[in-house]
């Protein structure tokens, strides 16, 4: 058995192919053959018309013009008031969410008690109703949509947006009028809120036709204000003007604690002449029914934000709060700017703010995104793009205060603008045979013709508070076309107290005598004795912070009985 056995297991195997096809003892299963067929043809089918479908519309007043001076204004929910004098504190967390859009002047005594609490404005006057959407869609589709100072339009455009293609021209892309007599902020982003391309349209540059890029999903116009003030050497560009004009000296473009920002996707705010991207989908109550919110609500663990800034801008400060050691909190990733060393760092009490110097601008891009990352523990607060020299903005971050970066609202309430939409290839209104969309520049230098120089530079300092001193570098409204030019600035008229340095610093601090407004001259002389005149004016207030005095409860006759 056992030798019958062994025979069988070595009996011979079957024999397969190198190929590992079946063996050739193993019967083959016949196949039809393959009838050869064609794939079937996709259907492209070609994108419609992109038209615009108005989102919502959200009006923000301007800010008010109180008797308090900027140093004694400040917001229910914003950072506590920096300046060495004793302001009252204000709590930064766990408010009501009601109560994120509504502004408060708190003013305090000598001694540092509250003595008045005034209401500014009301939160912002959001559009939302149907009925309402619908009439304004056919406005900007027909006769024009008016756009107030301080208003902001938000559209999204049907069929996906404007396609991209090589093969597109001019002619075949969308147009924007825009006709009036403020200044204008438009904002071209794609379907996520991502900028495409920014303008601010100052109203000397208008009428004026702008091309819709590729690629566009969404649209923002946003009302500046100014008609009257803003002046006529300022260029479309993206920081064509709220970097060089502003109502309380606070020309800062990006956002604080206290500012509003509106939504224009799941993770894109529009803020203060800029925009931004945050990495966390805030699910809060309001999301969805209201588009206008305090950056602090926003910014609220978030722990990484994406900026896009003018390439325009002269410095970068970032404020951050939070407990321990944050000189290596934060991380940042400046782009393509180009910046002088590492950034300066001042510290007080819990929060550190970071200031870059932009030595060289940026040739490359008329926007620059800059990525800051914040350690655990610790918030981004504000990112704030300035102009004007870095010396000037180190002195005001190292003696002033912290939460007077950014302004709110327009800059004056004065001003309308027509919007009218055009689509490829068909004839709107006519704004101006000669006009042309404006050509982006990486660097904004105002230039002004000697003749547009003379007696033509008129220029608003705002308000001027009594007692306290007043500064502004204004060097940069004055500029010489000649290669190498020094210009020299000098007092031809105006009040005692106000002077101007030879490197164009103006500085003062008013009396109670100069109440009211007033009217300050100065000339800009270059090498060759050639003089260009420019008007400033403003208004000298005094703020009344005492109070009255009042009888106290007597404590000693708790105990006595009445007779």
């Amino acid at each position: 058995m056992a030798e019958k056995r062994l025979r069988r297991l070595r009996s011979a195997p079957r024999v397969i192919s190198i190929t590992n096809d079946f063996g050739t003892s193993t019967p083959m299963r016949k196949l039809k053959p393959l009838t050869p067929s064609k794939p079937t043809e996709k259907i492209h089918k070609p994108r419609g018309v992109p038209r615009p479908i108005l989102m919502h519309s959200i009006q923000v007043r301007s800010e008010p013009m109180t008797e308090l001076p900027p140093s004694s204004r400040t917001t229910v929910l914003t950072l506590l008031e920096r300046d060495t004098a004793t302001r009252m504190k204000v709590p930064r967390k766990n408010i009501n969410s009601k109560l994120a859009l509504r502004s408060r002047a708190i003013s305090v005594n000598n001694a540092g008690n509250l003595s008045s609490v005034k209401h500014n404005h009301q939160s912002p006057i959001q559009l939302t109703k149907p009925s309402h959407i619908r009439e304004k869609t056919n406005q900007l589709r027909g006769e024009g949509l008016g756009l107030s100072a301080g208003e902001t339009h938000l559209w999204k455009l049907t069929n996906r947006g404007v396609q991209v293609s090589r093969d597109l021209t001019s002619e075949n892309l969308p147009k924007l009028d825009v006709d009036g007599n403020q200044g204008v902020r438009i904002s071209f982003m794609t379907m996520v809120g991502d900028p495409i391309q920014e303008l601010e349209i100052p109203p000397h540059a208008q009428p004026i036709t702008l091309d819709v890029p590729q690629g566009t999903g969404l649209v923002a116009a946003i009302g500046l204000g100014g008609a009257g003030v803003i002046p006529d050497n300022l260029e479309v560009s993206p920081g064509g003007i709220l970097p060089e004009v502003s109502t309380f000296n606070r020309p800062g473009i990006g956002f604080q604690t206290s500012s509003t920002v509106f939504q224009v996707g799941p993770f894109n705010y529009l803020c203060r002449g800029s925009s931004f991207r945050v990495k966390n989908l805030d699910p809060g109550p309001a999301r969805g029914m209201r588009f206008a919110f305090s950056a602090m609500h926003i910014l609220d663990n978030q722990p990484e934000v994406t900026m896009f800034l003018p390439s325009t801008i002269d410095n970068l400060a970032i404020l951050i709060s939070g407990e321990g050691d944050g000189a290596e909190a934060l991380s940042v990733d400046l782009g393509d700017l180009v910046v002088t060393g590492k950034p300066h760092q001042i510290k007080r009490d819990d929060s550190r703010i970071f200031l870059w110097d932009v030595s060289e601008e940026v040739k490359s891009a008329s926007i620059v995104k800059v990525v800051s990352k914040i350690a655990e523990g610790w918030e981004i607060d504000s990112i704030v793009g300035l102009r004007g020299p870095y010396e000037n903005w180190l002195q005001t971050l190292t003696e002033g205060a912290w939460t007077s970066f950014v302004e709110e609202g327009p800059l004056t309430s004065i001003g309308n603008t027509i919007l009218n939409w055009r689509n490829a290839n068909t004839m709107g209104r006519t704004v101006s045979s000669t006009v042309q969309s404006p050509k982006i520049k990486s660097k904004v230098i105002p230039k002004i013709s000697p003749k547009e120089t003379i007696d033509e530079g008129i220029y608003n300092l705002g308000e001027l508070e009594v007692g306290e001193e007043f500064k502004r570098d204004v060097s940069s409204l004055a500029a010489d076309d000649d290669e190498g030019d020094v210009l020299t600035f000098t007092k031809i008229s105006g009040p005692g107290f106000l002077t101007i340095s030879p490197q164009g610093v103006v500085q003062g601090v008013p009396q109670d005598s100069v109440i009211g407004k007033f009217k300050f001259v100065v000339s800009a002389k270059d090498l060759e004795g050639e003089d260009a005149i420019a008007t400033f004016y403003g208004t000298i207030i005094k703020s009344d912070t005492n109070t009255a005095p009042y009888w106290k409860k007597d404590d000693t006759q708790k105990g006595e009985k009445k007779r």
